[in-house]
């Protein structure tokens, strides 16, 4: 009986250690469909419905830590058959009989030479709304190969191209979660070790479609986040603009659902040249952000998403540029709603300019029309029911 129990006891430490090891090992990971590309040119030369091309590619990274000796990858994309084939050379959208190793996906060289995209259907018939748009079909197989690590730092997977029937049209693609990820899941999708680990997969083009068409009216550049001594600041810039209205920022504590607009910021409309802009979130923390670029025709198309992990400032005031010209930026980081007033106060002591505010809880986005003022060093005032530091600047001529 004793040598019965002591059985079961080692039976049950090695089941809870290897449970344990379970945990330790299994990290979350994210993928993303990015560098969406277009070319209006015919890509097969011939008379028939493909008269341009399309080209996306898929991204993998662990939220943390580094996932190891991953050898399979099921996974695909879902996309709107309406505007998009896969390259077939046939006179209509194509449905191939399973295949390995497509020509129109290129496996990343990164992985290694013996990678291969196996088993590949990609006319899976679907039924999806995600991102306010449809998407009739959907191309799945599995990547697989010699053992990789994959880290934080973002690995291609895979490029994929796409023959658009017609020419001049708007296409999606997405890509559902893997097993046991969100949003969107779907059983086939997943990624897994040497003894069979599958991993989590969250996807950040899912709810944020990635678009495959012609050039926008904004050619965005980069998009990236950085934590400074006042929270989150967001950076981005456009190469060129053309008919645009504005940008609204959003946010969520997730990177797929829950998208909340903290603000929004004029676009120039029309530009030749690099622009750049800025946008601060005082009450950060861990949370996801992208950009909704707005034309002035009602149409709007998503960034990338970007994440940031920076510390929270309670009542904190920031103003920018330094020196200011003609528009001064006031940022507020509130505790709570409320009314209150924004005073600037020359050397003097004389109130030169006050504009009443309504805050909300959270961070809070001010223009000041400063173009009459004279240069000159000025303080920034905050009256209302919470206390605010009281900010300096400086008006250049």
């Amino acid at each position: 009986m004793k040598s019965a129990l002591s059985f079961f006891r080692q039976v049950t430490l090695m089941m809870a250690f290897s449970f344990l090891m379970f945990e330790l090992n299994a990290q979350t990971m994210e993928w993303r469909l990015v560098s969406g590309v277009y070319d209006n040119t015919d890509p097969d030369g011939e008379v028939g419905p493909a008269k341009a091309s399309a080209s996306f590619t898929l991204q993998v990274h662990t939220i943390s830590g580094t996932a190891n000796n991953i050898n399979t990858i099921s996974t695909g994309w879902s996309y709107q058959a309406a505007n998009h084939m896969i390259p077939t050379g046939s006179s209509g959208p194509g449905c191939p009989a399973t295949v390995s190793n497509p020509a129109n996906v290129v496996v990343s060289a990164s992985l290694g030479l013996s990678w291969r995209f196996n088993s590949v259907n990609q006319c899976g018939l679907v039924a999806q709304l995600a991102g306010g748009k449809d998407f009739e079909n959907r191309a799945v197989g599995t990547l697989e190969g010699d053992p990789i690590s994959i880290t934080t730092a973002w690995q291609d997977l895979f490029t994929v191209t796409l023959w658009e029937i017609g020419v001049a049209k708007e296409g999606y693609v997405i890509i559902n979660s893997g097993e046991g990820g969100s949003p969107g899941t779907f059983t086939t999708y997943a990624v897994s070790d040497e003894i069979g680990t599958t991993f989590p997969v969250n996807s950040l083009t899912y709810t944020t479609p990635l678009r495959l068409g012609p050039p926008l009216p904004v050619g965005l550049g980069n998009f990236d986040i950085t934590c400074t001594g006042n929270g989150a600041k967001l950076n981005w810039q456009t190469l060129t603009e053309q008919n645009s209205k504005n940008f609204e920022i959003e946010k969520s504590t997730n990177g797929a659902t829950g998208w909340s607009s903290l603000g929004s910021t004029l676009a120039a409309g029309l530009s030749a040249t690099t622009k750049n802009y800025e946008y601060f979130d005082l009450r950060s923390g861990s949370a996801y952000y992208r950009l909704k670029q707005v034309d002035k025709d009602g149409r709007y198309t998503y960034s990338q998403v970007q994440k940031a992990n920076c510390l929270t400032k309670t009542n904190a005031v920031l103003v920018y540029p330094v020196p200011a010209k003609n528009i001064l930026n006031v940022v507020l980081g509130a505790e709570r709603s409320g009314k209150a007033t924004l005073v600037l106060v020359d050397i003097s002591g004389s109130v030169v300019k006050q504009q009443p505010i309504e805050l909300l809880k959270g961070t809070n986005n001010f223009k000041l029309n400063i173009s009459g003022l004279s240069a000159g060093e000025y303080l920034v005032k905050v009256i209302g029911s919470e206390a605010f530091k009281t900010q300096k600047v400086s008006i250049i001529k």
